[in-house]
């Protein structure tokens, strides 16, 4: 497999992508947790002022990734697994968060969340991630 390089063009991420979300990530240390405040443009939408499922699977996929990059591994997804628990809406302020509940040789193991301010959950995931 060759080398994993990033190039800032990550759909999700990226800052030389133009026509991505640009959402930025951050680690905090004392929770062991990768984390995102995000807001989708209307841009985003599926049904009407409603996030399209595949965009707000995509930016949990990206977070949990996140998360193993911030503790020093580069991953690529294995699997993804995700349970919608309400729409998640355009132009209103969500959390992401994730962490790593297990490693092993070459598998890493998360889960995240999408949550709004009043901690109220809109969509879980847990993923297998490839370590390289």
């Amino acid at each position: 497999m060759k080398e994993i390089i990033s190039d800032d063009m990550c759909f999700v991420c990226g800052k030389e992508n133009k026509s991505g979300l640009n959402f930025e990530f951050s680690y905090n240390k004392e929770q062991k947790e990768a984390e995102a405040i995000i807001i989708f443009e209307p841009f985003c939408q599926g049904w009407k002022d409603i996030v399209h499922g595949g965009l707000i699977s995509t930016v949990l996929d990206e977070i949990q990734i996140k998360v193993a990059s911030f503790n020093g591994f580069r991953c690529v997804t294995a699997e993804l697994n995700i349970k919608f628990k309400r729409p998640v809406k355009t132009l209103n302020k969500y959390f992401l968060s994730s962490k790593i509940t297990k490693i092993t040789e070459k598998i890493i193991y998360t889960e995240a969340v999408v949550k709004d301010q009043n901690s109220k959950v809109y969509a879980i995931s847990n993923a297998k991630l490839f370590i390289f």
